[in-house]
């Protein structure tokens, strides 16, 4: 089966408005240590399936993925953030790298915060955070 996290990030770095400010620099649950900033973390929250009321699971299911725009800058991370938000992702409908996604909402809005990525320094870095419920079908394994 396909992963669900992995075609929607593969599709958002394909888009020209978020490749142009992150490159492929969009990360898995972490960012590598002394990664480029701008940069971007997904991670998979959570993911919920349908059911059938008598034969076991529908064939749908709905993941939450979180992006965490990084930036050196609050504006950097501000406009990673909007561009992931304005890209067309909310559009998204069909087939892409092998996963068929029937939807996809912004299901909370935008968090701010400064990270740290070494406690002793005063170095930080400014996070814009956003979840997206991605509705797709599922296939048979």
């Amino acid at each position: 089966m396909a992963d669900v996290a992995a075609s929607v990030r593969q599709w958002l770095v394909s888009q020209s408005s978020v490749s142009t400010l992150i490159g492929q620099r969009m990360y898995r649950e972490k960012i590598p240590q002394d990664a480029t900033l701008p940069c971007v973390t997904l991670t998979k929250i959570s993911t919920l399936h349908e059911h059938k009321l008598t034969t076991g699971l529908a064939g749908l299911a709905r993941a939450r993925l979180q992006f965490d725009a990084y930036g050196s800058t609050p504006a950097s991370a501000n406009a990673v953030a909007e561009a992931i938000k304005d890209c067309g992702l909310m559009t998204l409908r069909g087939t892409t790298n092998g996963v068929y996604v029937n939807n996809v909402e912004l299901e909370s809005g935008q968090r701010t915060f400064i990270d740290s990525d070494d406690p002793g320094s005063d170095d930080s870095r400014f996070v814009v955070s956003q979840d997206f419920m991605v509705y797709y079908s599922e296939t048979a394994s």
